[in-house]
């Protein structure tokens, strides 16, 4: 933010991040729209995906950007599927925990149930190995130090809804 010559203060940037939880988000959009600088992208966090986002401040949450481990509503094939078969058995949608634990299961068991798998070491040895896991959570690999990459799952409102726009 600069100022103009008239001392009014001009917003130059494209977007602004805010890292803080939806109750403070919730007071926080409505000042930048009566503060005019309502037309800027607000980056948040996994935290903003929050159904309170979606009611609290409707009308000024159009142009926001939430990232997330999932999102039941996603059209990655692996999720709706995933997601369909979660809510027949327990009547809701899943979030990240039931996603994440499900994940994790079908790594550990389709990887032990390898016919090369017949010692600790040799699941360690082929978790870090070159393969994808598809899963809910979105395609998993394990690089040679054991750490995991996965995208993440970006998404913003449109009509009322978290709405993804990553495919």
């Amino acid at each position: 933010m600069r100022k103009t010559q008239g001392g009014e203060a001009r917003v130059d940037f494209q977007a602004l991040f805010i890292p803080d939880s939806p109750s403070r988000i919730n007071l926080i959009l409505p000042q930048l729209a009566f503060n005019d600088a309502g037309g800027i992208y607000l980056i948040g966090t996994n935290l903003w995906h929050d159904e309170s986002l979606l009611k609290a401040v409707k009308g000024h949450n159009k142009k926001v950007i939430i990232p997330d481990g999932f999102l039941a509503g996603s059209r990655n094939p692996v999720t709706e599927e995933f997601t369909k078969k979660f809510q027949t058995l327990f009547q809701n949608k899943p979030q990240f925990l039931e996603a994440i634990a499900y994940d994790t299961a079908s790594i550990l068991f389709t990887t032990a149930m390898d016919e090369a798998v017949d010692s600790r070491e040799s699941l360690k040895s082929a978790l870090k190995g070159k393969r994808i896991y598809d899963g809910a959570t979105g395609p998993t690999l394990f690089d040679e130090q054991g750490m995991v990459h996965r995208p993440l799952f970006l998404m913003t409102i449109k009509d009322g809804e978290f709405f993804e726009i990553t495919p």
